[in-house]
């Protein structure tokens, strides 16, 4: 399937943009929707109005430059990559531009469909890789801070554990022991969702097992039963008795997937949600796919929501995707999201045979 890349090429000539343009039309492997500003003013425009996947800036804009579209674009948070276009060589203007974070830098007369598809395509793997590794160093520094509030919050649960076991020796009052068993379970409760931030964000080591696709998918709906049926979600499940096995650290895998189904319960409107999980077979890699009929992700952080600490939701911490994906990529995996705002998500996690 044909990638599809919302372009925009800000460049004062039109006949330049009207070149680029039928270039990129010629490159196979993506689908180009492509938006033309002709000044240095319409291109801050359009960046309030759209996002876009890639740009093209073209270095002299009237009494601007591209380079200072750039420094704009860094203050505004746009984090998309940029191709530095020019009509001839300069290595002074070479230099400026790669220090001040362009992705590339392409001089217009040398430019063709093949050195345009092969500078977009170094681009896109070279931004993939800088997010997942800031995606990874955010992570770490996750897993450091949770095992110290972890530290931290399982030495008083274990005085007031001691407190509550002490108090029901003691006790004679029927009334009291039910408040001390409300005590005991949400100590509890507290020490179990410890445990899984802590897994979350430092997943570690895997502990391999064959384990069914039905198992994987039935445990983990147990664990949010109780989310599904408190918003009164339709959950369909739409797979059967799949006895096909893969191997997988169970406990973790769950935790993922947890994360991603509570991610979506959430979102959804209560008594109107509809949950379908399903899988999809190939010969070497299993899909998992679970869908929402929620109000979608917005196109413009779609990049970011497996970004430790970034949040779309008015409570989010930003950790539980995060954590799901970190848990896939360690079982040699990936996540992929489709989501069209206003309609929907829907995440598959890919997993090896």
């Amino acid at each position: 399937m044909a990638q599809t890349l919302e372009v925009l090429i800000v460049d004062d000539d039109e006949d330049d943009f009207f070149l680029t343009s039928e270039y990129l039309k010629r490159i196979t492997g993506h689908n180009f929707i492509i938006s033309w500003a002709s000044t240095y003013d319409q291109a801050l425009q359009l960046f309030s109005t759209h996002h876009f996947d890639l740009c093209f800036f073209d270095y002299l804009l009237g009494f601007r430059t591209g380079l200072d579209l750039l420094v704009v674009a860094k203050e505004l948070d746009l984090r998309v990559p940029i191709i530095l276009l020019t009509g001839k060589g300069d290595t002074q203007v070479d230099v400026q531009a790669i220090r001040s974070g362009v992705a590339d830098y392409l001089e217009k007369h040398e430019l063709d469909s093949k050195k345009l598809e092969r500078s977009i395509r170094y681009t896109l793997e070279r931004t993939k890789a800088a997010e997942e590794l800031m995606r990874a160093e955010k992570l770490a520094a996750t897993g450091r801070f949770m095992r110290t509030l972890g530290h931290e919050i399982r030495n008083p649960l274990t005085n007031i554990d001691l407190a509550v076991g002490q108090l029901f020796l003691e006790n004679k009052d029927p009334e009291l022991a039910d408040y001390l068993e409300i005590i005991e379970r949400n100590s509890k409760r507290i020490g179990q969702l410890v445990t899984a931030l802590l897994q979350t964000s430092n997943p570690g080591q895997l502990t391999l097992q064959a384990v069914t696709l039905f198992e994987i998918l039935e445990q983990t709906l147990e664990m949010a039963k109780d989310r599904i049926a408190l918003k009164n979600i339709k959950l369909v499940k739409a797979y059967q008795l799949e006895q096909e096995t893969i191997q997988v650290d169970l406990e973790k895998l769950k935790i993922a997937l947890l994360n991603i189904i509570i991610n979506g319960v959430e979102i959804m409107e209560a008594g109107q949600g509809e949950l379908i999980i399903r899988i999809i077979n190939f010969p070497k890699q299993v899909g998992i796919v679970i869908q929402d009929n929620g109000p979608g992700i917005p196109r413009e952080v779609q990049n970011r929501i497996f970004e430790p600490y970034f949040s779309n939701k008015v409570n989010g911490v930003g950790l539980g995707l995060a954590g799901a994906l970190s848990i896939v990529q360690l079982h040699g995996g990936n996540i992929e999201v489709r989501s069209i705002e206003g309609q929907g998500a829907t995440f598959t996690v890919w997993l090896k045979r």
